[in-house]
């Protein structure tokens, strides 16, 4: 047996065999785990040399092949450290073949170069220094296999590793395998000395099955079976820029679409390694029938860790975890027609001058991926939207492609209560449905699914106000007459009503008018009464943009003035005795100022006058 052994001379002479001699005393190192050897030496990336104390942890005697006669032992001697190993998606099955690198809290490499598993899946042995933070990063997976995800962070306090795969901000000292994670950490606790420890780590890749498929433009997303398709690599060009080459891949000229709606053969090569991480470009070279065609290639990088990423393609492409999703659009058009209609309206509603504004969005039959549609020259969309107005009793007539989800959105107007109906026309029928209508944003959602013309219509109701004219009279009672102008915009419209009060009466009537418009009210004028609105010596009253009940109140009182006849229902009487009444007053003063002598004789003249 060879044993490890500790000599008490620290500078023995050694030859240029590797015979040591003048080595001292010489004592054999235990072999129950408490045998240990201090070395000094300098980690990599230190400035200075240190000491570092390694345990015996297992000698292993080795066999002697026949036909020979040597034999290999192995002794291990550990200090604390951190064990790192690479497994496929269940944790334990040993993956050859990824490739890391460990850097250090400066961003230096914590070991000189990289760092690639075996065939046991191991990586590494690292040895972290005090509360420092490394990283972990695994830059090229194994053929068919995604890479980790995110780079692991590793710091040691004391004789316990946290790790961290959010970039520090969490930090954890136990990670148990389960079906999503990406690594497991179950045994972190390292110690030197006798009995030494050191955790372990496994990071695990789960294998990729990329898969290309062709559906149909439902919101399920139906197969499409019966498309064609070519697979190019990407090639450098003479320009040094990379481009399609200029032939399909050989073996992927004619990939036909099955019953699944799979391109066949890409998952399982790339699982295989057949293909390996690059970009690609997947084009449409016969169409299924009554199908548009893609309007360009899909292009998609495969990265050294397995990743799958689209670099440009078609409207509504979309990668759905491992599986890219390509719809085709069908061949053909539909008209949308958007109606406008507005009930217990203004004369500006009537005569179109008040305006509503419409959008309308286009979306790919899931109802949420924009389909960036565009008709041409003179048409109407761009990128899928078009916004317009509308009045009373207008439309608009929209071209829509075949299997599109059209939202047909109404800006709110608070002067209206907005409703929305649908009529849909087939074959020359037309027949009444409801329509998917959001009452909060005035959004209907219409499904363009078979060869149909659609009309949406949105009826907007204007909502009403009530003003509630109040008439007191105070004296004789009459007819009062009064005029109204409602103004919506730059539209006016005239009115006229008439209030009746008997003598020192109040009577009232209730206006329904239109929400939003400014109102004017006038009194026209009553001889021999004046007028207050409130308290306020005027005839007029006048406010803008109602929007709630209102009251005004009109008052009239009856005052005296000289007789200029009559008007209404005056009464003659009263004139009379006021004319009297002014005539006596005059004789009574005219009277005063004669003497008692003359007024004897303006009597007696006024008798034989009388005579006479």
């Amino acid at each position: 047996m060879v044993r490890e052994v500790l000599i008490s001379n620290p500078s023995p002479t050694v030859d240029e065999m590797g015979r040591v001699t003048n080595y001292g005393e010489v004592t054999p190192l235990a072999m129950d785990g408490s045998g240990q050897i201090t070395l000094t030496g300098r980690q990599y990336g230190d400035p200075e040399d240190s000491s570092f104390t390694y345990t015996l942890v297992s000698y292993t005697i080795g066999d002697i092949p026949a036909n020979a006669n040597v034999r290999s032992d192995t002794i291990v001697n550990r200090r604390a450290g951190l064990d790192l190993y690479k497994t496929q998606w269940d944790g334990t099955t040993a993956l050859a073949g990824a490739v890391f690198t460990l850097t250090d809290g400066s961003g230096n490499n914590a070991a000189d170069g990289l760092f690639t598993s075996d065939e046991n899946g191991f990586i590494t042995i690292a040895y972290l220094r005090e509360d420092e933070v490394y990283t972990l990063t695994e830059v090229t997976s194994p053929s068919s296999y995604i890479g980790l995800q995110n780079p692991l962070k590793l710091k040691r306090i004391g004789s316990t590793i946290s790790v961290s795969d959010d970039g520090g901000t969490t930090w954890m000292t136990s990670v148990a395998n389960t079906e999503n994670g990406w690594y497991i950490a179950d045994d972190t606790d390292v110690s030197d000395g006798e009995n030494v420890r050191f955790g372990i780590i496994t990071i695990k890749n789960k294998p990729y099955t990329l898969q290309i498929k062709k559906t149909q433009q439902t919101a399920e997303g139906d197969p499409l079976p019966g498309a064609t398709f070519a697979l190019y690599r990407q090639v450098m060009g003479n320009n040094g820029q990379p481009r399609k080459d200029y032939r399909p891949i050989p073996g992927y000229e004619n990939l036909v679409t099955g019953d699944d709606g799979l391109v066949p053969d890409i998952s399982e090569d790339f699982a295989s390694g057949e293909l390996l991480p690059g970009t690609y470009y997947l084009h449409e070279t016969y169409p299924v029938s009554g199908y548009q065609p893609l309007s360009e290639d899909v292009v998609f990088t495969v990265s050294s860790l397995g990743m799958i990423s689209l670099v440009s393609y078609p409207s509504g492409v979309v990668l759905l975890d491992d599986t890219i999703m390509v719809p085709n659009q069908l061949e053909g058009t539909v008209t949308l027609t958007v109606k406008k209609l507005v009930e217990n309206g203004t004369l500006a509603d009537t005569n179109a001058t008040n305006r509503f504004n419409f959008t309308v969005k286009l979306y790919l039959p899931d109802g949420q991926t924009p389909w960036p549609y565009s008709d041409g020259t003179g048409g109407s969309f761009t990128n899928g939207t078009v916004s317009f107005s509308l009045g009373h009793n207008q439309t608009k007539e929209l071209t829509i492609p075949l299997g599109a989800v059209a939202t047909v959105a109404e800006t709110s107007n608070t002067n209206y209560t907005t409703t929305a109906s649908m009529d849909v026309t087939i074959g020359g029928e037309t027949t009444i449905s409801t329509c998917e209508f959001n009452s909060s944003n005035l959004t209907s959602t219409v499904a363009i699914k078979d060869d149909t013309d659609v009309t949406v219509t949105y009826t907007n109701a204007r909502k009403t106000v009530q003003v509630t004219v109040k008439k007191t009279v105070i004296g004789r009672g009459g007819e009062f007459t009064f005029n109204t102008v409602t103004t919506d915009g730059t539209v006016s419209e005239q009115g006229t009503f008439m209030l009746s009060p008997a003598d020192n009466q109040t009577v009232y009537t209730v206006l329904t008018i239109p929400y939003g418009v400014s109102l004017t009210i006038t009194e026209n004028a009553y001889p021999g009464y004046s007028t207050k609105v409130g308290n306020n010596a005027t005839s007029t009253w006048t406010q803008t943009k109602l929007t709630s009940n209102q009251m005004v109140t009109f008052t009239n009182t009856e005052v005296n003035v000289a007789p200029t006849g009559y008007h209404g229902n005056a009464h003659r009487s009263g004139y009379l005795i006021l004319l009297l009444g002014g005539l006596l007053f005059a004789d009574l003063a005219f009277m005063k100022r004669l003497s008692r002598k003359n007024r004897r004789r303006y009597r007696k003249s006024v008798t034989n006058s009388k005579r006479f």
